[in-house]
């Protein structure tokens, strides 16, 4: 399986959402005139299933005192997508796959993606 992620260095969180939308465009996830909300959360210790239209997740590793990992149901791998305190200092986009599920431990901050 070959995951699609991006890293971005700590941008501020305009700069962030606009960088991610232009990503998004570019690699056909998004169109140009289509809108996405980015639904900011930060959810513990927990499994997460992405919202409806989810199409991306945004992980905020420039604090990052946890990890996330993305689960393919779909898949015998365990996880697509790891961050952790080794991503620290940089902001993670991953193109979201149906059957994909979020955990998280401990402080992490992150962005569900949802076409609208």
């Amino acid at each position: 399986m070959s995951t699609k992620h991006f890293e971005f260095q700590n941008l501020g969180r305009q700069n962030l959402e606009e960088s991610c939308r232009a990503t998004l465009e570019a690699a056909d996830k998004l169109s140009p005139t289509s809108r996405c909300d980015f639904k900011w959360d930060a959810p513990g210790t927990a499994f997460s299933k992405p919202p409806p239209n989810t199409i991306a997740l945004l992980i905020d590793a420039t604090k990052i005192d946890g990890s996330a990992r993305i689960l393919d149901e779909n898949s015998e791998q365990v996880f697509a997508v790891g961050v952790e305190v080794e991503n620290k200092g940089y902001q993670v986009l991953v193109l979201i796959e149906q059957g994909w599920e979020l955990f998280t431990q401990r402080q992490v901050d992150i962005a569900w993606i949802v076409a609208t």
